[in-house]
Formats: structure tokens, C-alpha cells, sequence
């Protein structure tokens, strides 16, 4: 474990690297487009309350997903770090149920896309998930500036998505400098190309809503100019 440990650690280091590569550069585009569809979405009323449904059914999913590839994993020291990945999933997912719950949210079915068996790719995949989880539940934290309970568990959260995103990060290339650069490379492309389709769709997901948003933004216009504040809160638990 300590070994495992050490790896993660000087993954920080690799991934400020990634930061400035070509194909992290398009990632962070996508990542800045998801804030802004984010940031436009949490002004309509109701958003806070859906958000925490959502970020609870995502979680949950995620378990669904490590746990479907837990067999895959054979290695004693791996399988030890993956095992608390899912744990920590599970405390994401109890966590967001809970604030769910408070705040009288609707938690919705999530249906996961096809992930590929090959583990490669798989931890290309979860790389990538891990990086834009961590980049998006910081956006998310700022839109609950007015509830301390909600950001102090997002605090949680973003660190375990920083220690993940690093131990996938180190594998990946622990593997890569056993002579899988070439696997490596390719199961991280592959990864890109699910990242990009999920991206496409939440992006036309935010078009096909954009009426209803401005909608809201052009009947809100006169309590902006004369200084009310709009319904973007979240309610109180009833």
C-alpha cells in the first residue's frame, strides 16, 4: 500500500503535465463549457434541489460501474486502492441521498453508458471521469455559497476526486513504462472518445432547454434591474 501510496503521490506532479498537453487542453475546453451550461442552469428556480438528486444518482451509478469491474482487477495492491474507491463512492452517494432527502429532491433513474471491459481503457475512462468530477463539483460548490453543510461535504468529495484522478493517473502510467505505452495511449483515446460523446449530449441537452431558460432570464429581467433577488436558492427542508 505504502508503494501504492508513493505513486499517487508523484502523480501530481505527471498530472501537472497532463494539464499541458494537447489533449488536456481540449478536455479543459469541455470543462469550461460544462461550468457555463452549469452556472446558466442554477438560475432557474428549483435547480439547487435537482442538482443534489442528480449528483446522488451519478454517485450511485459510479458504484454500479467499479463494482461491475472489481473481478477484472487482480492485482492485491490495486484491487485494495479500487476497493476504497468504491467505498468512497458509496459515502458520495449516502451523502448526496441524505441532502437529497433534506432538501426534498427527487433523486432520478440514471442509466450508465457501455463502458468497455478492457481494463486499460476502463481506467482511461475513470481518469477522465475522475478529472471532470473534481473540476465540476467545484463549480458546483460555488453555487452553494448560502449552505455551509452542502459545500463542507463537496470538500469531501473534491478531495477523494483528486485522489482518485491521481492513482488512475499513476497506473495508467506504471503501465505505460511496463511496455504498454502504445495500449496506453490508445485505452486513453478511446476514453476521449466517450468523454466527447458525453459531452455532446449534455451540450445538446442545454440547447434544446436554452428557451426555457432565457424564458425564465427575460420574465426575472425587472426583479434584477430593481434589485430582488431571484428564486435560485435552495428551499428549506419542509
Amino acid at each position: 500500500m505504502e508503494e501504492a501510496t508513493s505513486r499517487v503521490d508523484a502523480a501530481e506532479d505527471d498530472r501537472a503535465e497532463l494539464r499541458e498537453s494537447e489533449g488536456w487542453k481540449r478536455r479543459d475546453l469541455k470543462a469550461r463549457v460544462l461550468r457555463f451550461i452549469v452556472r446558466r442552469r442554477a438560475r432557474l428556480p428549483g435547480w439547487h434541489e435537482q442538482a443534489l438528486g442528480v449528483l446522488a444518482a451519478a454517485e450511485a451509478d459510479g458504484v454500479r460501474v467499479l463494482e461491475a469491474a472489481l473481478p477484472a482487477i487482480g492485482d492485491a495492491k490495486l484491487r485494495r486502492i479500487f476497493l476504497k474507491h468504491i467505498e468512497d463512492e458509496k459515502r458520495h452517494t449516502a451523502g448526496f441521498t441524505a441532502l437529497s432527502r433534506k432538501y426534498n429532491a427527487a433523486i432520478p433513474a440514471h442509466v450508465s453508458q457501455p463502458i468497455s471491459t478492457n481494463v486499460l481503457e476502463f481506467f482511461g475512462f475513470l481518469e477522465i471521469t475522475e478529472l471532470r468530477g473534481e473540476q465540476m463539483i467545484k463549480t458546483y460548490r460555488g453555487l452553494y455559497a448560502k449552505f455551509p453543510e452542502v459545500q463542507a461535504f463537496m470538500d469531501t468529495v473534491i478531495r477523494d476526486e483528486r485522489y482518485h484522478a491521481s492513482y488512475l493517473h499513476a497506473q495508467l502510467e506504471t503501465w505505460a513504462g511496463q511496455g504498454l505505452a502504445k495500449e496506453v495511449a490508445v485505452a486513453r483515446k478511446a476514453a476521449g472518445r466517450i468523454d466527447s460523446r458525453g459531452f455532446r449530449a449534455q451540450l445538446l441537452a442545454f440547447l434544446l432547454g436554452l428557451p426555457r431558460l432565457l424564458a425564465y432570464e427575460i420574465r426575472s429581467l425587472p426583479a434584477t434591474l430593481f434589485g430582488r433577488s431571484g428564486d435560485s436558492a435552495v428551499s428549506a427542508p419542509k
